[in-house]
Formats: structure tokens, C-alpha cells, sequence
């Protein structure tokens, strides 16, 4: 059986405050084509549909009439969705029970996690166990000390859910999991959303079981295990992720050997704009034709000349229509000389952690106050514990 697995669509997302509507709408209509190119029995969205939590009606739209086309041109597709930790799963599963009658199912219910969606296709089978973006309180602990405690970390939670769903995999089918979190070595950039501490993080181990595993979260492609494998977002939604290649992933799952690895074979997709980092001196930026090629891309500049330039944004905005940001490096230096400076001032190796953390806070803040001093030091110790 053939599956398409994609996630962190982030529909509503600005770049720079700049809408990428446009480049989004392009991107759907590849993965439309995508589907046309094989006999794909399913589609995977795991988590992170919509950029916010509250969704702009343009971007409802935009997904509202994805799902539309996908349906009227391929009418035996099945359509898997979770809510990922951008959206919200309440309004991302409006009319759910409507569209499980066209086979386009959105996790929307913790109490349904070990209920699997079973979907069939000449003779083969298989079970999709759907688990949203686990919110605090998700769960209950367990221990009858602490009984009525709420979980509170994605590692005790995903653990919990784990614990729940796995007497329910069948020995006779294979079966996926579709989910949203954060693996141990997985590769981050700067456009996730960040957890503090390892009790965040979830060990692979903890997934075992399942014959494939279609995760989101992470915005950049990675094989994590053999049948372990972020997708990555479709768009590079930041500079540095633009260097990567962005794919969707295409799954073929042996029915008939439940040992077989899944065969999983990344499709690349090419954004309508690029997002580019061109580095130069302000001259020949502007004046020269060494960058010509950059500039229909959106792009993020980094001058490299020895003193400040005045409104250089402006000015390079008339030759470079989709410029985004500039950067000064001679700035930069200059201002990370005085933070390190400062920096170097308010450090007294005869102190404690804590007072050094207290002075450096308050050379870069404002002045701190004991909530946040106190989760500095349980954050000092987690780490002290691990190394």
C-alpha cells in the first residue's frame, strides 16, 4: 500500500511579516500532483496545519479548498490528519464527523487514540493509529502516589499514550502511527517551537511496534529510524532552513510481511519563490550584476562592507523586490563586541551560578525576578544530572 506523508504545512504563515498565500497555494497544488503521479491510497498530514492556533479565514480556505480538489480528482483517497502544536485541535476538526463519511479523518479526541482507523485497498490492509499534539494535562498519572497529578511533559505523556495504544496493534496487520513531537537527535531550526529540557524530547524506543511511523514538528527531512521518518515542512518557513531541500515522502508498506521495512522514497517539491542569503558589499549589490539572479527570490542580505550603511534596506528594495531583511555585519560586530564586553564585566568566577546568572540576566534584561531565577537553577540541574 502506498501512502503520502507531509506535515507542517503552517498555513497563514508570514515571513517577515511578508503572506506566503501565494507560495502556499503553489505548494499545495504540487502535493495535488504528487498524488496524481501514483496509486496512493492515503494522505498524511501529521500536525501543524495552520500556522495559528486561530486560523485566518484566508488560510481556512486555502485548506478547505485543497481538501475539496483532493477529493473530486481522487474520490479513494483516505485523508489522515492530527492537530499539531500550532493548531487548535477544536477548530481544525470542525464538521469532523462529515468528513470521516468522505474518508478524511482529523484526531481530535484523546479518548480515541487506541481506536485505529483501519483502510483498505485491493485486498490490503492497514491500521492508522492517529495521536494529536499532546496538550499539558493530556493525562493523569498513573502512580498511586501522585494519582491525581496531570502529566505535564511530552516525554511522561507520549509514554502514557504509547501504554494505552500498543495492546491494540494488530500481529496481522501492519499498522502506522501518525504524531507530532520531538525525537532525541532530531535536527531543529529556528522556526519550531522550542521545549526546555530533555523531559521534552522522546525516545524512539518508546515508538516501537509499529511498521511505520509518519512524524511532524520537525521542518527539516529526517530518517530518525529505518520506519522512523520526519517528512519536514513542504516550505523552507525561515533563512536557514532554505539551504535544505524540502520533499514529501512517499511510503510503500509491505502487507503481507509484517518484518519488511517500508520502503520510504522522499519526492522533492520546489517552491514558486525561493528563500535565498546573498552576502556582498553594499557596492556591488547594488550596482553590478553579480546578484541579478537572486532577484525574484525572497531573499535576506548580509552586508559585508566595514562601515554602516544608511537605510540600505530602501535603497536595495528598488533592485531587489522581494528583500525581506538586511543585516550589517560591521553592526553586528560592533554590537556583539559591547554585549561580550558586558558580558565579561558582570561574570565573577568567585560566585555561585546563581548570582552569576542573576548579574548576566540583568546586564542583557531587566532586573530578575525568583520565578525566573528558580527555573534557571532546576534547568542547571537537569543539565548537571545528564553530563
Amino acid at each position: 500500500m502506498k501512502l503520502l506523508h507531509t506535515a507542517d504545512l503552517h498555513l497563514g504563515k508570514t515571513l517577515h511579516e511578508v503572506s506566503l498565500e501565494e507560495q502556499q497555494s503553489d505548494m499545495l497544488k504540487s502535493i495535488i500532483e504528487i498524488l496524481s503521479s501514483d496509486d496512493y491510497t492515503a494522505l498524511i498530514i501529521a500536525g501543524d496545519v495552520y500556522d495559528r492556533s486561530v486560523a485566518s479565514a484566508t488560510s481556512v480556505a486555502l485548506f478547505s479548498n485543497f481538501l475539496t480538489e483532493v477529493k473530486q480528482r481522487f474520490p479513494t483517497i483516505s485523508v489522515l490528519i492530527i492537530p499539531g502544536n500550532h493548531d487548535s485541535a477544536l477548530r481544525l476538526s470542525y464538521a469532523h464527523e462529515l468528513l470521516e463519511s468522505m474518508s478524511i479523518y482529523i484526531a481530535n479526541d484523546i479518548s480515541k487514540i487506541t481506536t485505529p482507523i483501519s483502510i483498505s485497498h485491493n485486498d490490503e490492509n492497514v491500521e492508522f493509529f492517529l495521536l494529536p499534539f499532546l496538550q499539558t494535562g493530556a493525562f493523569f498519572s498513573k502512580s498511586e502516589s501522585d494519582e491525581n497529578r496531570l502529566m505535564t511533559t511530552q516525554k511522561e505523556m507520549v509514554e502514557e499514550a504509547m501504554r494505552q495504544i500498543k495492546p491494540h496493534i494488530s500481529k496481522k496487520t501492519p499498522s502506522v502511527l501518525i504524531a507530532h513531537l520531538f525525537t532525541i537527535n532530531g535536527i531543529t531550526s529556528s522556526t519550531e517551537r522550542q521545549f526546555i529540557g530533555s523531559a521534552e524530547l522522546i525516545d524512539p524506543e518508546i515508538l516501537s511496534g509499529f511498521s511505520y511511523i509518519a512524524l511532524g514538528h520537525l521542518h527539516r527531512f529526517q530518517k530518525i529510524r529505518n520506519n522512523i521518518y520526519y517528512s519536514g515542512s513542504p516550505l523552507a518557513y525561515a533563512f536557514d532552513e532554505a539551504k535544505y531541500e524540502k520533499y514529501i515522502l512517499s511510503v510503500e508498506i509491505d502487507c503481507k510481511d509484517l518484518t519488511a521495512i517500508p520502503t520510504v522514497k522522499p519526492i522533492p517539491i520546489k517552491p514558486s519563490r525561493k528563500l535565498n542569503t546573498i552576502e556582498g558589499k553594499f557596492h556591488d549589490l547594488l550596482d553590478t550584476d553579480k546578484f541579478n539572479e537572486y532577484k525574484d527570490d525572497f531573499l535576506e542580505i548580509i552586508l559585508k562592507d566595514n562601515i554602516s550603511i544608511q537605510s540600505p534596506m530602501q535603497i536595495l528594495q528598488k533592485k531587489f523586490t522581494h528583500l525581506l531583511t538586511v543585516k550589517q555585519e560591521a553592526f553586528i560586530k560592533q554590537v556583539d563586541s559591547d554585549i561580550e564586553s558586558d558580558l565579561q564585566n558582570s561574570i565573577n568566577s568567585s560566585q555561585s551560578i546563581e548570582d552569576n546568572f542573576i548579574s548576566f540576566s540583568n546586564t542583557i534584561n531587566e532586573e530578575t525576578d525568583e520565578d525566573e531565577k528558580h527555573l534557571f537553577i532546576d534547568i542547571y540541574k537537569e543539565l548537571l544530572s545528564e553530563t
